[in-house]
């Protein structure tokens, strides 16, 4: 065989997967099915912030004329809007119309002139804005062709714009999510637009907050752009120039893609070595007409980088429209859509294990509260019945002081005023006490001795009672005890002369009214002094007590503060699902179009092996071994290829 043959033979086996995909595509296209097209068409998404610049590059890339039809259809597209106000009301899906009519919709539908579509683009406006507009397809918008440029061009541009990512409307950005979910997995080339100014539109995670199909455009290199608009006015763009200028170093479009490249480097990622040309620096609007009136040295230069970056992009756009391009976009779609699902459950396994984390701290606090919360209950208890236990003792000190004074009997012999008569005794029972002072003294020594003894029991029994340590009761100062000790110690003589005098009676008896008073006095005296030492003792427990329930209360209160935190995590966590559940809907309905096209795509390999076949067959039965052997070396290939773009276990 010879090597034309084997070249023919191998540039077939991706003809039936560009051919299946072109299929696949088409039957995508709203107007795929609707009209013939006389040359191929690629479908392009611009997304980015309001007022970038989108509706001016939007019309360049149709293919707009400059001049009279540029403005005439910039200022239908406003819909009655001034200039500074966003124009795209909702997702606008543009393209070229049959004739020189304004269509929306079909391709097909019923023409309309300027005014009428300046008009149902401002009702379409006023219905987004207060909610009745639920569309979830973009509004196909079908320019007169007296506007384009180019009567025939070799490639026919459809542009999807979408309207800020920061639409201040709540129902515009709902209606932009849905839409932008549906079709943005569908487009050929999608370029992602923002100012030179504000480059952090384009970080890959606020990107994906927005809109989670953006989030891996770096992961993209055949798909996503960056148009970075207002490059060339950028004061730190002058700067760079006149630095690299200075320096003998070129400053074409290739350096100020590495320039806007370095600063993409800043968002702490891996960027890919292909980024800077995925960067396409464009001046539009009226900087651009600002920057011509100054007619300047850096003007003359920025038309050269203008005219090579439209150029680029252009030719970028043309590119995607080849069939190889598409298929390898189709393989890329499907790459983007698992990565996504995968990159979106490793989020999750993230945030459930910080989540389970943050619980589990939560916990121990809760349990820890809960053991601080028992272990000053349990102080407070204790502190809680010792002062009841003193409340107790108040209640019985003045008996039991009455009972110890009474247990505390007078001496053991009685006075006898004299001797043969009957006798006077303090205390019945008792031994009578003879007629001498030393027997006086040493009766008021036995009484006094009883009574201090008393004093020390009370002291015994209130410490024993309450556990509070005291200074010993003691017998108080009675005067007239005092008085009878230092009568009884003036006497010059020991013996009373009973039979002469009463002195013994009268000395008996005021050391028995002594007796009686000294018993009055401890009753009166020796109360108030426990009911001080108690009350000096409560402060302590009362102050304890008073701090256990404070700490009790304390750590109750830290027990609800994180019970009603894990309560609120448990609820955050309900949501991060939810959240989860929405952003991981549309990558499940992706993956269901990555399925359907896998199936598509292997009932084409199918019909492509039994088309193979038979030639087999057929190179067999003509006896051209050589033939038939490339055939099934073709097959094989075309496995590969199906491998490669359809289940990427190639």
């Amino acid at each position: 065989m010879s090597t034309s043959v084997w070249q023919a033979l191998h540039a077939e086996t991706r003809e039936w997967a560009v051919r299946a995909n072109e299929e696949w595509i088409a039957d995508l296209s709203p107007d795929g099915r609707a009209l013939p097209q006389r040359s191929p068409e690629t479908m392009v998404v611009l997304f980015g912030p309001t007022q970038v610049g989108k509706t001016t590059l939007l019309l360049t890339l149709l293919g707009i004329a400059e001049g009279a039809a540029f403005d005439a259809v910039q200022h239908v597209l406003r819909g009655g809007r001034r200039q500074g106000q966003s124009s795209t009301a909702t997702p606008m899906r543009y393209a070229r119309s049959v004739d020189d009519r304004w269509r929306m919709h079909r391709a097909d539908a019923p023409g309309l002139t300027a005014e009428q579509m300046a008009e149902e683009l401002a009702i379409i406006r006023e219905q987004v804005e207060n909610g009745s507009w639920q569309a979830t397809d973009p509004v196909s918008l079908y320019i007169p062709a007296c506007h384009f440029a180019d009567s025939d061009p070799p490639v026919r541009v459809a542009i999807l714009d979408l309207p800020g990512i920061a639409a201040a409307n709540e129902a515009e950005r709902a209606l932009v999510t849905r839409i932008a979910q549906r079709h943005v997995p569908a487009a050929s080339l999608i370029l992602l637009i923002g100012a030179g100014s504000h480059l952090g539109v384009f970080e890959p995670e606020k990107l994906g907050q927005e809109l989670e199909e953006l989030r891996g455009w770096i992961r993209s290199p055949i798909r996503y752009r960056l148009v970075v608009t207002y490059a060339c006015s950028q004061d730190s763009v002058r700067r760079w120039r006149d630095k690299e200028a200075s320096a003998g170093r070129p400053c074409d479009l290739a350096a100020l893609q590495g320039l806007f490249a370095q600063e993409f480097a800043r968002f702490e990622m891996t960027m890919p070595a292909d980024l800077p040309g995925r960067i396409y620096p464009l001046e539009l609007g009226n900087s651009w007409a600002g920057m011509a009136q100054a007619d300047d040295d850096h003007y003359r230069w920025a038309v050269q980088v203008q005219a090579a970056a439209r150029q680029s992009l252009t030719d970028d756009i043309r590119r995607s429209c080849g069939g190889e391009r598409r298929l390898r976009i189709s393989q890329e779609v499907r790459e983007q859509a698992y990565w996504r699902r995968d990159d979106l459950w490793r989020q999750w396994r993230g945030t459930r294990a910080a989540f389970r984390t943050s619980a589990q701290d939560r916990a121990a606090a809760i349990a820890k509260a809960q053991a601080d919360s028992a272990r000053w209950q349990r102080r407070f208890e204790r502190y809680d019945a010792r002062l009841r236990r003193l409340d107790g003792v108040e209640a019985l000190i003045a008996g039991t002081v009455r009972r110890f004074v009474r247990d505390a009997s007078v001496a053991a012999q009685s006075v006898s005023p004299a001797a043969g008569q009957s006798q006077q005794q303090l205390l019945k029972g008792r031994k009578p006490v003879p007629a001498t002072v030393s027997a006086l003294q040493e009766w008021l020594a036995d009484d006094q001795a009883r009574l201090t003894a008393a004093c020390d029991r009370i002291t015994e029994w209130f410490t024993g009672e309450t556990g509070v340590t005291i200074t010993p009761v003691e017998l108080p100062a009675c005067a007239q005890v005092r008085q009878v000790r230092t009568l009884l110690k003036d006497y010059g003589m020991d013996a009373y002369w009973t039979w002469v005098t009463s002195q013994f009676e009268a000395d008996s008896n005021a050391l028995a009214h002594a007796a009686d008073a000294q018993r009055k006095l401890l009753m009166e005296q020796v109360p108030g002094f426990l009911l001080a030492q108690l009350q000096a003792g409560r402060q302590l427990p009362q102050a304890r007590r008073r701090i256990a329930r404070q700490q009790r209360d304390l750590s109750e209160a830290r027990i609800e503060q994180q019970e009603a935190a894990l309560a609120a995590l448990r609820k955050e966590r309900r949501a991060a699902w939810e959240l989860h559940g929405s952003r991981l809907k549309p990558i499940r309905q992706d993956l269901a179009r990555v399925a359907r096209f896998e199936a598509h795509m292997s009932h084409a390999l199918a019909g492509e092996a039994r088309r193979v076949a038979a030639l087999v067959d057929a190179a067999v039965c003509d006896k051209q071994p050589a033939m038939a052997l490339a055939r099934l070396c073709q097959l094989r290939l075309s496995r590969t290829i199906h491998q490669t773009y359809c289940t990427g276990t190639a």
